[in-house]
């Protein structure tokens, strides 16, 4: 058995069900609300029985093949008998009726929709519009679909704040936030493509200043230690190397006997300046040791023979 309400607004229905045998159930009832979608010249007219202050209705324009699919009103105060009317028109149609006579600055979408409704504006507290925008549009205009916005005419064009909520292989998805309704559009702005550098190409290595180079230093290192190797070490610096030893080389400790204490700043400068004063005296006496000539040997002069004289010989 089936039941049809007729007439429009909040609807009670009430439920009784009976089996097979004979018992009746007790009455269910629910509340519903009836909405009637009519044509209107070109338009969709679309009516809501009942909303709250505070809460939102959505009428749903998705059957209609408008690029608004739907449209949530949230009510300031408690309103019944809601109807919104849309219209989805050109800009040239919009211009010849004198409802715009400019578009807003960048890319305008194919359409225009004129939304209009019976309530009050000070009964709207937001308007939540939901759009669709073709893929193939996009793609010939090289828009960059996040820079979509919809516009709001009254008494001029306004951007309203519009998110890019999911895409399919059709359609681009969006929603905007509005405080009332009139006539919207939606507008994008091209791709910007971003300038790629020059690519600077490298300069090859000179391969020959290189080599030589290379060439300089090894040279210059193989001279170095040719000459090093015939002078060897100076024998000032080998004396000073052995006198460093001896200066700093460490006081055999008897085992047994306390350790002698560190030496004051004081005294440790008067070692040092003792140790130096010593240095300069032996390096001195080692530069007049070399100064000094060696004294020929002492000899005596064999006498030479005595011409004439006949030097007798064994018989």
């Amino acid at each position: 058995m089936s039941h049809t309400p007729t007439g429009e607004g909040r609807k009670v229905v009430y439920v009784r069900v009976r089996d097979n045998a004979g018992l009746v159930s007790r009455p269910l009832s629910a509340t519903i609300g009836l909405v009637t979608i009519g044509d209107i010249g070109e338009g969709v007219i679309l009516t809501v029985p009942v909303i709250p202050a505070g809460f939102a209705a959505k009428v749903d324009f998705t059957s209609e093949s408008t690029w608004i699919t739907g449209v949530t009103i949230t009510a300031a105060s408690d309103v019944s008998g809601v109807l919104v009317w849309g219209e989805q028109e050109t800009f040239e149609e919009a211009r010849n009726e004198g409802e715009i006579e400019t578009l807003p600055p960048g890319i305008v979408y194919l359409y225009l929709w004129d939304i209009e409704t019976n309530l009050e504006s000070t009964s709207i507290a937001l308007v939540r519009l939901e759009f669709k925008i073709d893929r193939e549009w996009i793609n010939l205009n090289k828009i960059d679909e996040q820079t979509i916005k919809m516009y709001r005419f009254k008494d001029g064009w306004m951007e309203l704040p519009t998110t890019l909520v999911r895409s399919d292989d059709k359609y681009f998805y969006y929603e905007a936030v509005s405080p009332g309704f009139s006539i919207f559009t939606a507008v994008g702005e091209r791709r910007t493509i971003k300038p790629v550098p020059p690519v600077v190409p490298l300069a090859e290595p000179t391969w020959q200043f290189g080599y030589f180079s290379m060439l300089a230093i090894a040279g210059g290192l193989a001279g170095f230690a040719i000459i090093y190797a015939l002078t060897g070490p100076s024998k000032y610096f080998a004396l000073l190397r052995k006198i460093e030893k001896a200066v700093v080389k460490p006081k055999e400790r008897l085992v047994g006997e306390p350790e002698a204490e560190l030496p004051t700043a004081k005294e440790a400068v008067k070692m040092d300046m003792a140790k130096l004063k010593q240095l300069k005296q032996i390096t001195q006496k080692g530069r007049k040791t070399e100064r000094k000539k060696p004294k020929k040997a002492d000899g005596k002069k064999s006498k030479a023979p005595v011409k004439g004289r006949k030097q007798g010989r064994k018989r």
